[in-house]
This record gives C-alpha cells, sequence and structure tokens, in this order.
C-alpha cells in the first residue's frame, strides 16, 4: 500500500528543511492543500512564503531547478503514483506553489468507505463533512516548522470521522453513496433488445411491395 499521506507533507518539509539549515531562522510555515477526488486520488498543493533571506536560499535551490523538487519527490513517495507537477513562483510577494497528482491516496474498504491514513503527531479538526483542517509543529534544531493542511473530501461524503483501521493505526473514514449501475449483461441485453425492435420495424416499412 502507499504510505501514509502525511509523508507527502514530512518530505517536503525535509527537503525545505536542508535548504534552510545553514540559516538561522527561527519558524518556517507551510501550508498545503488536499482535494481528494471521488476514487481516492488526490491533488496537493504546497504553498511556501518565505522572508527575504529565505526567498535567496529557495532561489538558489528549487528557484533554479525545479525538477530537482520532483525528482525527489518521486523517489521518496514511490509507493504512489505521482504526475501532473507544477511549479511556480512569484517573486514580489516570496512565494512559490507546487501542485502535484497522486493517485491511490485513499484505501477503499467497500460498501462506499474510504480510508485516509493520518500520523499521530498531526492534530485533526473538523470543519463539516468533507473538509478537516490538519496542523502539525515540529522542530530541528533551532527551527519551528508550523504546517496547516486543508483535506478536502469528496463533495457527496455522507459522513466523516477520527478512527482506527484493522491494524490500529489512526485514519480518516468517510463514506460516500454507492453507486448504483446496472450489470453489464442487462444493458447489453437492453440494447440488443431496442435494436432488435428497430430492426423488425425497419423490415416492415422497407419490405419491398409486391
Amino acid at each position: 500500500m502507499m504510505k501514509k499521506v502525511a509523508g507527502l507533507m514530512t518530505v517536503i518539509f525535509l527537503y525545505v528543511f536542508t535548504a534552510f539549515s545553514q540559516t538561522q531562522m527561527e519558524k518556517i510555515k507551510m501550508e498545503f492543500e488536499f482535494k481528494i477526488d471521488d476514487v481516492g486520488n488526490a491533488e496537493v498543493v504546497y504553498k511556501q512564503s518565505a522572508t527575504a533571506m529565505q526567498w535567496k536560499i529557495l532561489n538558489q535551490t528549487i528557484g533554479q531547478n525545479p525538477s530537482l523538487l520532483k525528482r525527489d519527490l518521486m523517489h521518496q513517495l514511490s509507493a504512489y503514483e505521482l504526475y501532473d507537477f507544477k511549479f511556480s513562483k512569484d517573486d514580489m510577494n516570496r512565494t512559490f506553489i507546487l501542485t502535484f497528482k497522486a493517485k491511490g491516496v485513499s484505501k477503499y474498504k467497500g460498501n462506499g468507505v474510504w480510508d485516509f491514513k493520518i500520523e499521530k503527531e498531526i492534530s485533526p479538526r473538523q470543519v463539516s463533512k468533507n473538509v478537516w483542517y490538519l496542523t502539525m509543529t515540529n522542530t530541528e534544531g533551532n527551527v519551528l516548522y508550523e504546517m496547516y493542511a486543508t483535506l478536502k473530501l469528496p463533495d457527496n461524503v455522507e459522513k466523516s470521522e477520527i478512527t482506527t483501521d484493522e491494524f490500529g493505526k489512526r485514519v480518516l473514514r468517510y463514506k460516500v453513496p454507492v453507486k448504483k449501475e446496472l450489470p453489464v449483461f442487462l444493458i447489453l441485453g437492453a440494447v440488443s433488445g431496442v435494436l432488435g425492435i428497430v430492426l423488425i420495424g425497419a423490415s416492415f416499412v422497407f419490405k419491398p411491395k409486391s
């Protein structure tokens, strides 16, 4: 299975820490947004604002070659299928935005129930049925990291709650309506029946007159 979704945050977090480790900055704020679709895939948006010194370092590392960040992410998160990377930066406001998509972020349990794994270090808070706010703080040396994430589940979520899975791991479990579809053989049978009626009718209409 996939690594924990929080690992997506942690990998970027550690990458940025490496870039900042030579500075004397005391605080770094990181913002994330996860949008989960109805098949358990996610679009991830990572936004990083910086002080003047931090922005200088970012431009010397990520800004010069964002493909290195993509390479590191794909290597560290090889259990995910990551794609559709986009990177942009705003020099005026000293902000960069990285977006990408990941398949299989949520695990399907059956009967419309999905599990989204959340590490114990993360503090979740429910905003609505399909929106959760996640926070985590950590320290490395003299640097304090504050991470904030908005998790948006599918719009048709019926309920969501924090619980544990069969292995005792903490998860955000949510339920969506199960799509009721006709079996393929019934659909094919109906189509065949309609075609048969059309062909019979056509044979009468275009029957040569004797």
